[in-house]
């Protein structure tokens, strides 16, 4: 374990001292323009020892490396300075087999992976730098440059078996790329062969300032000879990270700079956007072109220019990146509607496109989800449907999550497609993920970030049809006595309805059950009880209609029922009810008034039953409180509704 990290109370100096020590006869040019210095423990830096071994590569643009003069031929010396550190006794100490490799590269940007083909300049030795000074490297080998290609810088050394002290305080500058890749260790054993991933936090858009001696560049003149435009991919996601480039021209004094245009005629700047080549992203389809400028003759050419489409956002969907096999981890059965998939199996992929399966799903019905996972593990199963067609899976499109406990047969939940979601073919997403159960906020899975190692994603095709016809009930009421009471409502056509009641505050009395007819009693009920039920047609096959509520209070006794007002839902979308209980009255004003006491709604009624329900419909009103008020003489009952 590393010893506790340091804090810097100061500001290290930034001397660049060009040629000290240096045996070239050539000329050096100092590439990147230094804004900070890292730590002893922080990166990049050539002179890493805060752990045993390190591998870096370090990226430099031909562009750069043109417009400090230099030209082709051949690099004989490299050369970084090392800084005195804060502390003094916070030096670096010796590298085993310090080597240095270079080559050259078409690549822009060092994220991806690390670039092999190197070969060695320098070294393999022993080396400790020394603080305070210049540490150049005359190369064993020169490195001959065409002029046009980027450059790869990469060192390696040190020992598992060694000691480890501090990094070397080294001047860096930064870029709108990724161009330093590190990774350190005290535990690898073959550190310039290390290929896999480069270490976090090290800083990638960071490169340290360094000294090249190379030949001197010819001066540019005249109006640059720019090559077209040209496009790493002719069709992009939005996530996509793509790369436009132009031949690089040989010369001191050329600068590059490219613009952006929705119609290919109006363009303007990118900022940051100023080498041969250039690594975007974008949203909508752009054409693209590069103005070339030779700052000796002060004239400038313009790229022909590339245009690059935009993939619809269904072309677009990610693929969770799971880090291990399946190992036991999967969906292995899984059913909604029409469509059935089992025992599917462990099929060594993480991912499987299963889009060629459909169903219809109608808007506002529900359906029942049939999942089961593999039999070693057990796995939260999520289900997705992107309900807005932009090719992403957002927190809100998540219909069901449910924990699967493996060897159990399964789990069974309810979704459904909200009411309001546009009619359309679209995607559906099943994922399962070992280390998800569903429970809190910080555990709900997401379609696209995995927490877990293990597990499966699944993708199919819905189409969202128009959920009219499968419209809730209607015309439902309540029959109070007071022991029992009966739900009526409209003859729907449907073959069946499902129904859930039970007393309001007491979550132990809630029943559901299913009915063939367009009535149902309920008895054993408490007298003076409030009471709320829900109904819902059969809308075989495509699920259940949204679920109609009604609410009531029971009699106290037989033919007396305690006064009382309620309305519901409340707050609601401006359709409501209002039902009174216990009054009896031959004229009773309904009024209902805004925040600033304009009448919305005014309406008389008789009421001469022990329960009346009265419907009102104010969907057209803004969102906002209202007043209602009942009033029965002198006598007026005030109540406050809320419209979403």
């Amino acid at each position: 374990m590393k010893r506790s990290l340091l804090r810097w109370s100061g500001v290290a100096a930034l001397a660049l001292f060009i040629g000290t020590g240096s045996l070239s006869a050539q000329t050096a040019f100092s590439i990147g323009d230094s804004v900070g210095v890292n730590t002893n423990t922080t990166y990049p830096t050539p002179f890493g020892d805060w752990y045993k071994t390190q591998r870096v590569q370090y990226l430099y643009p031909a562009s750069e490396l043109s417009a400090m003069g230099m030209g082709a031929g051949d690099i004989t010396e490299l050369a970084w300075y090392c800084n005195a550190p804060v502390i003094a006794t916070d030096i670096p100490g010796l590298t085993e087999g310090y080597t240095i490799k270079m080559m050259m590269t078409a690549t822009t940007d060092l994220g991806a992976a690390w670039e092999e083909g190197a070969t060695i300049v320098w070294g393999p030795m022993d080396f400790t730098p020394t603080t305070s000074a210049m540490n150049n490297f005359v190369l064993d080998v020169p490195f001959t440059w065409d002029g046009t290609s980027n450059i790869v810088i990469e060192i390696c050394g040190g020992s598992s078996a060694g000691t480890y002290t501090d990094n070397g305080v080294v001047a860096y500058a930064t870029t709108a790329y990724n161009s330093s890749r590190t990774f350190r260790s005290d535990t690898e054993l073959s550190p310039c062969t290390y290929s896999a991933a480069a270490t976090t936090g090290t800083n990638p858009t960071r490169r340290p300032v360094t000294i090249f001696y190379g030949a001197v560049g010819d001066e540019c003149t005249g109006t640059p000879d720019v090559s077209a435009a040209v496009s790493s991919a002719e069709s992009v996601c939005a996530a996509d990270v793509f790369t436009l480039s132009v031949d690089a021209i040989t010369g001191f004094g050329i600068s590059y700079q490219w613009q952006s245009s929705a119609d290919g005629i109006s363009y303007s700047d990118i900022a940051g956007a100023t080498a041969s080549s250039y690594d975007a992203t974008q949203s909508e389809a752009t054409y693209y072109q590069c103005v070339v400028t030779c700052a000796g003759s002060g004239e400038s050419g313009t790229s022909a220019s590339v245009w690059v489409g935009q993939n619809a956002a269904t072309d677009c969907y990610c693929i969770p990146d799971y880090t291990s096999f399946l190992s036991g981890d999967y969906v292995d059965d899984f059913s909604v509607a029409d469509i059935s998939n089992f025992d599917t199996g462990e099929s060594g992929d993480n991912y499987n496109d299963f889009t060629y399966l459909s169903t219809d799903l109608t808007i506002g019905a529900e359906y029942e989800v049939f999942v089961d996972c593999g039999p070693s593990w057990d796995q939260g199963i999520a289900v997705y449907i992107d309900m807005n067609v932009d090719g992403t899976f957002s927190a809100d499109e998540r219909l069901g999550c449910t924990l699967v406990d493996a060897g159990t047969g399964g789990a069974t939940y309810t979704i459904m497609v909200p009411l309001g979601t546009a009619p359309g073919t679209t995607r559906m997403r099943v994922l399962a993920d070992y280390a998800d159960n569903c429970t809190s906020s910080m555990d709900q899975m997401a379609a696209c970030e995995i927490s877990s190692s293990f597990g499966e994603t699944e993708d199919y095709t819905v189409n969202l049809v128009d959920g009219e016809a499968c419209n809730s009930v209607t015309g439902l009421s309540a029959d109070a006595g007071s022991t029992s009471a009966t739900l009526s409502w409209d003859d729907m056509g449907a073959t069946k309805y499902r129904f859930a009641y039970g007393q309001v505050g007491v979550p132990a009395s809630f029943t559901n059950g299913q009915t063939f007819g367009t009535s149902v009693t309920f008895t054993g009920l408490v007298p003076g009880g409030s009471y709320t039920a829900r109904v819902a047609r059969d809308c075989y096959p495509d699920g259940w209609s949204a679920a109609e509520e009604i609410s009531w209070t029971m009699s106290l006794r037989e033919g007396q029922v305690a006064q009382e007002v309620l309305v519901y839902p409340n707050p609601s979308n401006g359709n409501f009810r209002i039902q009174l209980n216990g009054y009896a009255t031959d004229n009773l004003v309904i009024v209902i008034t805004n925040a600033i006491g304009q009448v919305v709604y005014n309406n008389s009624m008789s009421v001469n039953e022990s329960i009346t329900v009265k419907e009102i419909s104010l969907n057209d009103l803004a969102a906002g409180t209202y007043t209602l008020k009942l009033i029965d003489g002198n006598n007026v009952t005030t109540r406050s509704i809320v419209i979403e």
